[in-house]
């Protein structure tokens, strides 16, 4: 969430840049991280909340005319980012962090259809970075994903998916 928080301090200067990034994405990865931005802008800035809108919604129209790489995730951000940006400033409360959001790769669809990192984001915006992140235990915090799951994470994010062995990589 610090590149959200990040996106929503520079603010509408930024709009284009992320447009941009949007519309040459051809992973899903690069593209949430986009739609990510822009949401955490039109978010936090009411006059700049409709070019956000306006941008993910040209990128959604033009999904089906340009190569991507599952264009089914691509798909599910737009709506959720643009479902997000509609009810920002409606009075409704910011959907709040719980533990297993934070331990699952934020840009992996869960079973409702949503992404933890659109669904955190407006708790993420609103609140202090020390009251947001849930406490963390004693040894290895609650958020902190095991080394296999953060493996699993990036497998998924930049190989395609597939769970290879964690002994494919090396770290030294």
């Amino acid at each position: 969430m610090i590149a959200a928080r990040a996106a929503a301090a520079f603010g509408p200067a930024v709009i284009d840049g992320y447009g941009k990034m949007l519309a040459n994405a051809q992973h899903p990865v690069g593209g949430l991280d986009a739609i990510l931005g822009l949401a955490s802008i039109g978010v936090c800035h009411e006059a700049a909340r409709r070019a956000t809108i306006d941008v993910i919604q040209n990128e959604r129209e033009r999904l089906n005319r340009r190569p991507v790489i599952a264009p089914e995730f691509f798909a599910l951000g737009f709506a959720r980012a643009l479902r997000l940006l509609e009810s920002a400033g409606s009075g409704e409360p910011p959907g709040g962090p719980n533990g297993p959001s934070f331990r699952v790769d934020p840009f992996q669809a869960d079973a409702a259809g949503s992404y933890p990192a659109l669904e955190a984001l407006p708790a993420a915006l609103d609140l202090p970075a020390w009251k947001y992140i849930p406490a963390l235990s004693a040894g290895r915090g609650e958020t902190t994903p095991s080394p296999a799951e953060a493996f699993g994470m990036f497998v998924r994010a930049w190989i395609g998916g597939n769970e290879p062995t964690p002994t494919l990589v090396r770290v030294q």
